[in-house]
């Protein structure tokens, strides 16, 4: 049997439909060609057998191809040929990729973490950066994957990763990635675990005035504000953290210390709560990972919120008041 170009076999074996298989002496190989006997008839009971070379590539660690050939088999009522097929081998070796930066991180939300590593091969392997592939998983889901020489530090030479603003979440992560050649190579990967550390504040705190109001001399309640008040809770905490809104409020008063007879109150679904000096709480809410804003004066709908309630012997004028309004984490249950 006439073997393929550019490689080197040294070992074989020869199975059969039914007899036990034979190996393939390794003094049967010689230059280009392989010649043994079968051990075994072929007959009806018996009618193949499967010749299985063993070799490596002659032209060091660059993939190799060789051309189909033909083999033949001489027996006393005849000789017949087969085909060799043509062979494309490529390169098996060890991709190492090591981590140079901390396993474990922490970062306050919107930031990214800077992931170190350094690649290894064997110089025969000839490969450049523009050859590996960088195959990111975020805590779980595996992320397109990313060209070697896009990440690679032209100051060291190793590669740096970071992760897309929006790919972690609050709270704890895993980052790993592996690198991997167009043969098939693959190194172990390598484990991050970061920590994102939520905050809670505002987002978005205007307040403005309510609607001017006729006096009738009777009680007036639930008088709206105007639609200039905005109110949102910006929670980049890990989800379900819980929080709650509260307000305190000074006495209206004009200008001249005059009080106005009344006060506001909020309402939400389940009451309505008259706010003084004391805080109150008027909203609660929680960290939602793919929503962090909270609006809360887009509640304030039909007689719902924040509003202004007048008693009878309230009298005309301009009259103002301090808001203070404050968020505190609520632990959960």
């Amino acid at each position: 049997m006439k073997l393929p170009a550019n490689l080197k076999f040294t070992q074989g074996a020869v199975t059969y439909d039914v007899d036990e298989a034979q190996v393939i002496p390794t003094a049967s190989f010689q230059k280009d060609q392989v010649t043994f006997e079968l051990a075994s008839t072929l007959d009806q009971f018996n009618p193949t057998a499967t010749v299985t070379l063993e070799g490596r590539a002659t032209t060091g660690m660059r993939p190799t191809t060789s051309t189909a050939t033909r083999g033949s088999f001489t027996a006393a009522n005849g000789v017949a040929t087969t085909a060799v097929p043509g062979l494309t081998v490529t390169p098996v070796y060890d991709l190492g990729l090591a981590l140079t930066s901390d396993a474990t991180v922490e970062v306050l939300a919107g930031d990214v973490p800077e992931i170190r590593g350094r690649v290894t091969l064997p110089d025969q392997a000839g490969l450049t950066a523009q050859e590996l592939q960088v195959y990111p998983t975020i805590n779980g889901k595996e992320l397109a994957p990313v060209s070697l020489a896009s990440l690679i530090d032209p100051s060291t030479g190793n590669l740096r990763y970071r992760p897309a603003e929006g790919e972690l979440a609050a709270g704890p992560n895993t980052v790993s990635l592996r690198v991997q050649d167009q043969y098939g190579n693959v190194s172990a990967p390598i484990r991050v675990r970061v920590e994102v550390i939520g905050t809670l504040s505002f987002d978005t705190l205007k307040t403005a005035s309510f609607r001017a109001t006729k006096l009738t001399g009777q009680a007036q309640a639930t008088i709206p504000p105007t639609g200039d008040w905005d109110v949102r809770v910006l929670d980049t905490r890990r989800a379900n953290s819980r929080w709650q809104l509260q307000l305190v409020a000074s006495p209206f008063r004009t200008v001249k210390g005059e009080r106005l007879a009344g006060g506001l109150s909020y309402t939400d679904k389940e009451k309505t709560t008259r706010i003084t000096t004391t805080p109150q709480t008027v909203y609660q809410g929680m960290a939602r990972t793919q929503q962090p804003v909270t609006d809360v004066t887009a509640t304030w709908k039909a007689g719902m919120g924040l509003h202004l309630d007048l008693n009878g012997n309230a009298l005309p004028g301009d009259y103002q008041a301090d808001l203070y309004w404050s968020l505190n984490d609520v632990p959960n249950p």
